[in-house]
């Protein structure tokens, strides 16, 4: 679980995660940056291909969510969901899966608390299946991340 350690980029976004978090040390995968307005440029002279979306945010603003990765290496998606009276995440094989909050608040596995942009990332040994209640605020809104993997691919925290 990242909170507090998002770090902000040249494109004056926030990188939430990427693969590698060091380009130096080895090929680059993919990373997720936020956009703090909806309308910030969009960021597509980055290399790789886009797959972007609009994360509304408690002061009723909306953050643009925008992944790029490395077409012969992963695919992505995203889909921002209202966490209601919650959902289950299900995680493939060869998937990394990225869960960002956009609005209120959301429990994951009933104990680990997600504010506002707190992101949380399972790969690898990670959990397969889980579960996102609400927080304090049943209006809470989330973006879940899936990176698939046309073969191995991670993320080094």
């Amino acid at each position: 679980m990242r909170a507090g350690s998002h770090r902000e980029v040249a494109d004056g976004a926030l990188e939430v995660a990427a693969s590698p978090d060091t380009p130096r040390r080895e090929r680059w995968q993919w990373d997720i940056r936020v956009f703090e307005a909806a309308t910030a440029p969009n960021g597509s002279q980055r290399q790789g291909v886009p797959v972007s979306a609009n994360l509304g945010r408690g002061d009723g603003s909306a953050s643009r969510i925008e992944v790029h990765a490395d077409a012969a290496l992963v695919r992505p998606e995203i889909q921002v969901r209202s966490v209601g009276t919650g959902f289950d995440v299900e995680r493939e094989l060869q998937e990394v899966v990225a869960v960002i909050v956009g609005s209120g608040s959301a429990l994951a596995e009933g104990r680990h608390r997600l504010r506002e942009l707190d992101a949380l990332i399972l790969e690898g040994d990670d959990p397969y299946f889980l579960r996102i209640e609400p927080g304090s605020d049943i209006d809470a809104t989330v973006a879940v991340i899936r990176l698939k993997g046309t073969g191995s691919i991670g993320w080094v925290p």
